[in-house]
């Protein structure tokens, strides 16, 4: 099932907007009913992206060539097709799944000595692995984008001395204005992918702002427990997109 901040959150924005509401799935899917139409909210995922800008959004490697290509500054990522393309790309590296979320499966390689045991850690994984640059990241930003405009936006401060940003490591959301050189970076993401509402990762590295990654399916459920103004920008958030979906 979905989160039950984002299950609240929903349930509160389709009353607001006086839709129908019905949860199937286990709170897995939300079916939300207007006069004239129909839309069906999957997990994190809103009826407003094409499912070809979702796939290339979900694709970590696939979204820097796009971005690359239309002039957008990203971090490298790029598919592990054998040991040598690691090797070709420097050290140290990061090596992590192209369809990965949240910090999962992510490993570090200091040379090329460490090569072979990482490959090997992902022998079983169903996905495709792409290698990265390992950057010295001064912050990691999340901005949430609709149509063009950035909702919100926060700063992810690493817990202790942890090297992920993720949520989900213990890392924590603290905002920071949803405007100036971030918005624009992430708007200009969007517009290059096709996308129109989902969430961007900015890295700082020396003073420069890249594009991370790029999430269609917006979750805000760790960062709605962070307080009440957290709750309230999320829901806000989503009420927003809801009313887009018609």
């Amino acid at each position: 099932m979905a989160g039950r901040r984002f299950v609240r959150q929903v349930t509160d924005a389709a009353r607001d907007l006086g839709l129908g509401l019905r949860w199937l799935s286990g709170y897995w899917i939300a079916q939300l009913d207007a006069a004239d139409a129909t839309r069906h909210v999957c997990g994190y995922t809103f009826p407003l992206n094409s499912s070809a800008a979702a796939h290339l959004a979900r694709d970590k490697a696939a979204t820097h060539a796009v971005l690359d290509a239309a002039g957008v500054p990203s971090v490298p990522h790029h598919v592990v097709d054998s040991p040598d393309t690691v090797l070709r790309h420097g050290f140290p590296a990061v090596l992590k799944p192209c369809q990965g979320y949240g910090g999962r499966g992510l490993v570090r390689v200091a040379g090329a000595a460490d090569v072979p045991a990482a490959l090997a850690g992902y022998a079983d994984h169903p996905e495709t692995v792409a290698v990265a640059p390992w950057l010295d990241i001064t912050a990691e930003y999340r901005v949430v984008v609709l149509d063009g405009d950035a909702l919100l936006a926060y700063r992810k401060d690493r817990a202790g001395d942890g090297w992920q940003h993720n949520l989900t490591h213990g890392a924590r959301p603290r905002l920071v204005p949803a405007a100036g050189d971030r918005a624009v970076l992430a708007a200009d993401a969007m517009r290059a992918l096709g996308l129109r509402f989902a969430s961007v990762d900015l890295v700082d590295v020396g003073g420069d702002l890249l594009v991370l990654e790029v999430n269609s399916a917006v979750t805000l459920e760790r960062f709605s427990a962070y307080g009440p103004d957290h709750d309230r920008l999320a829901a806000g958030t989503y009420r927003t997109a809801l009313a887009r979906c018609f």
